[in-house]
């Protein structure tokens, strides 16, 4: 029997996840902001501040959830489930602080090449929370429609096209990863170690965004 299928017809148990992923986007939303001001050798201090609240407060819904668990009549491994999930979609937003708080220590002139490359990447990572976010929102009506067929088949979509996305964040990292090693007597090697840690942990999002998707089929598995 799928775990949440059990708690129906309790809606409650998935709107603190879909409250989390909110927060999630919101946090997403600064993202091209953020690289703008950081090409552009301006203060960004209060995005990244910003950014740093949004995953307090993402911090407290995944605590919250955690403690509600325990009002409903779970087994050990079903309470682990959701627990592992929740846990994987909160590691997004942590990537996303530790990209600002990145960016805010460190920067260095680049020429437009990379910035161009760095700026796909982005906006690739973005696209692959976009389908996150879609993914969190299916679920609610997934739950809330009885655990629909249709709509479990649309989920199914969506995992196929995160996939596709992260394909694309593989090609743009590794590109970037060559700029790097093309470029080792040109630049500073700290800048550079900065760079690859940064490119790094920007891919990082996506590569969970697809983990949080492909968890989604575990806890609606009958």
């Amino acid at each position: 029997m799928a775990i949440f299928k059990k708690l129906l017809p309790d809606v409650k148990i998935v709107e603190p996840i879909v409250k989390h992923a909110q927060i999630i986007e919101k946090a997403a939303m600064k993202f091209p902001e953020l690289i703008k001001v950081y090409f552009e050798h301006e203060n960004i201090d209060d995005i990244v501040k910003e950014i740093t609240l949004l995953e307090r407060e993402a911090d407290k819904v995944k605590e919250k959830l955690k403690g509600s668990l325990d009002s409903y009549h779970l087994t050990p491994f079903e309470r682990s489930a959701i627990v592992l999930y929740i846990h994987n979609q909160d590691k997004i937003i942590d990537l996303m602080e530790d990209t600002a708080k990145l960016m805010y220590l460190n920067s260095f002139e680049m020429p437009d090449e990379l910035k161009n490359m760095l700026t796909e990447l982005v906006n690739e990572v973005q696209n692959a929370v976009d389908v996150f976010e879609d993914g969190v929102k299916r679920l609610e009506r997934i739950f809330i429609s009885d655990f629909s067929q249709k709509e479990i088949e649309a989920e199914k979509f969506e995992m196929e096209k995160v996939e596709g996305l992260e394909d694309k964040v593989d090609e743009i990292t590794l590109e970037i990863g060559k700029w790097i090693y093309s470029n080792k007597e040109n630049y500073n090697p700290v800048d550079l170690m900065f760079l690859r840690n940064l490119v790094l942990t920007i891919s990082k999002i996506a590569d969970v965004s697809q983990n949080v998707i492909d968890m989604i089929p575990s806890i609606l598995k009958k």
